[in-house]
């Protein structure tokens, strides 16, 4: 007895379903999780380049008016930092530092803040597993 087309058709094709499901999965998964990863980034860059302004401000405030007994060399030892933003932690917070200048020719007074901070990938993407985000702010006053 021989057997209809359309069964031999079927037969034929059994376990395709399961291997294009393999060919295209693991380039999904690939691009679903890069993309996570580079929003994490992402964020972590805006996060730090916030904390950098916050401390600006927290400096400025503290230098006010009275530059001639506030404007230390060292400032971040007489500011209290802000809080850090959800998704940064304090552990990986390289540097975080205030300093204020005077220009004795223009007398114009220059706050400066640096952060730094240790992003760590998930997963190495392009070979690197830490990246270093510093940011740098600044206002002369």
């Amino acid at each position: 007895m021989a057997m209809p087309s359309f069964a031999c058709a079927r037969l034929g094709r059994r376990g395709a379903l399961s291997l294009e499901l393999g060919l295209v999965a693991l380039p999904f998964l690939m691009l679903l999780l890069g993309g996570i990863e580079l929003a994490r980034y992402a964020y972590t860059v805006e996060a730090v380049e916030r904390h950098a302004n916050a401390t600006l401000r927290a400096a400025l405030v503290y230098v006010g008016g009275d530059t001639t007994n506030r404007c230390l060399s060292e400032l971040s030892a007489a500011i209290a930092p802000p809080a850090l933003l959800p998704g940064l932690a304090a552990d990986r917070m390289i540097r975080n530092q205030a300093s204020c200048a005077i220009d004795s020719t223009s007398r114009q007074i220059t706050v400066r803040v640096a952060v730094a901070y240790r992003f760590s990938f998930i997963a190495a993407l392009f070979g690197a597993v830490e990246q270093e985000i510093s940011r740098t702010a600044q206002q002369s006053l």
